[in-house]
């Protein structure tokens, strides 16, 4: 009886199986989810990295024929069985990634490069910074960060963002050395001196 399989696959080879494996008239699902990099590039990417879905009849199919796919690691398994995915769940994953695809442009973020932005949860909660660009389609975005007189990148989820408000300014911690409070440091160890210009 055909059912569909989780196939564990090396990584970014999750398309290389797939080829191959519809070559063999196997019915293949490879999710994959358009994005845009920092360079305006859009390109496909793997909704699930070093996953594939495969619907065949494991009893039938000789093992020979797919087990040395190039690319391919193994069926996943719980308990020593192959384990089967509902064609509910499948039609779900199906549904779920064509929303993203087809809303791709209403999900980016609603910042601009540069734009001051406030992180509203997490340990930086109520920290000011700039919003640099996205990592995922509406998922995860880059923010610089003031931090002890340098930039710092950091990653956060595009919903625990908001806009500053209008003539708010970051907040810029001292350099290093001059804290209140302390006297500036002389040297960076080792003799060199620290010129603050």
């Amino acid at each position: 009886m055909e059912q569909w399989y989780t196939l564990h696959t090396k990584s970014q080879q999750e398309a290389r199986v797939a080829a191959r494996l519809n070559e063999l008239e196997i019915e293949t699902l490879a999710p994959q989810v358009w994005t845009t990099d920092h360079a305006g590039v859009r390109r496909p990417m793997a909704y699930f990295p070093c996953y594939l879905f495969a619907h065949f009849d494991l009893a039938a199919l000789p093992t020979s024929r797919w087990q040395w796919t190039p690319g391919l690691r193994h069926i996943v398994t719980f308990d020593d069985a192959p384990a089967v995915m509902p064609v509910a769940t499948i039609e779900l994953i199906r549904s779920k990634v064509a929303e993203l695809n087809q809303g791709q442009g209403a999900t980016r973020s609603r910042f601009r490069p540069g734009d001051p932005v406030r992180i509203t949860k997490g340990p930086m909660a109520d920290v000011a910074a700039l919003f640099e660009r996205e990592c995922t389609p509406g998922e995860r975005v880059t923010v610089l960060l003031d931090f002890l007189g340098r930039s710092c990148r950091v990653r956060v989820n595009a919903a625990d963002l908001e806009e500053l408000p209008a003539g708010a300014a970051a907040v810029k911690p001292a350099p290093a050395g001059l804290s209140a409070g302390r006297p500036p440091r002389r040297t960076r160890g080792r003799g060199r001196v620290i010129n603050y210009r």
